[in-house]
């Protein structure tokens, strides 16, 4: 049979698997002339659905969890003759080429002149024109070995501070604190703020600090009085804790 060029099987049925969808949709929308057809498949739907689809595709994208998918390739897809690519940036498979989009995919879908924008990232030689040619994206690119480290990286800076913002202002004490309904998008402002404050930092002086406040100061006394009023926010007062040997770094 046939292949035609940029035929495409997205498994799938999580947040990753509608933005792809999503992204691919929109760039045919902006290109008449090479358009790529788009299939989607996930466990819902039965199995000779995806064995008649994969007699269509010449690439699938494995946009499952990183422990389903050695098995997944290994019980289904094996024994056909396609480009494989998945999206995992710590999971590695010979068989199976990888790119990671630098981002966070939320339930919201993006706008589509946003994802072209998006930083994609490939691992030993591979480049994004290798797995990918049709997508413009910049292309980011570690070695084999400093993969793992990479999305630990990645996971830290990316979970953390919506793990810290969201427990500033989503505690019973907090509601408690803050009387006014306009707390988000007052910690919404500082937030932003100091992420500004971080970025501008980093491009003209990375060696200099963004960060303010008693721990960059050293002041004891008042790291200690902090300290003493997280007692009944364990997790703030850990994280406040190991921000602690930020310094001492």
């Amino acid at each position: 049979m046939t292949q035609k060029q940029n035929t495409i099987l997205i498994i799938g049925s999580g947040k990753l698997a509608r933005h792809l969808f999503h992204w691919l949709k929109s760039l045919n929308q902006q290109n008449q002339t090479d358009q790529i057809q788009i299939f989607t498949w996930n466990r819902s739907l039965p199995l000779s659905n995806l064995y008649d689809l994969l007699e269509k595709v010449d690439s699938v994208w494995l946009a499952i969890s990183d422990k389903a998918i050695a098995d997944f390739y290994n019980q289904h897809l094996a024994h056909f003759e396609k480009k494989y690519v998945h999206f995992s940036g710590s999971y590695s498979h010979d068989k199976i080429d990888c790119i990671h989009p630098l981002m966070t995919f939320s339930d919201n879908l993006y706008e589509k002149e946003f994802y072209p924008s998006i930083y994609l990232t490939t691992f030993g030689d591979k480049n994004l024109a290798d797995i990918a040619p049709f997508l413009t994206n910049p292309n980011i690119k570690v070695s084999s070995e400093n993969k793992k480290l990479y999305h630990s990286l990645c996971v830290v800076s990316g979970n953390v501070p919506q793990m810290i913002w969201s427990k500033t202002i989503a505690t019973s004490q907090s509601q408690e604190l803050f009387a006014n309904e306009q707390i988000i998008q007052a910690f919404a402002q500082f937030w932003n703020q100091s992420l500004i404050n971080l970025i501008t930092t980093l491009n003209t002086n990375p060696s200099s600090e963004a960060v303010t406040g008693p721990i960059i100061r050293k002041d004891s006394q008042t790291i200690k009085e902090n300290l003493n009023s997280l007692q009944n926010q364990t997790f703030l007062k850990s994280i406040y804790e190991s921000a602690l040997s930020y310094t001492k770094e």
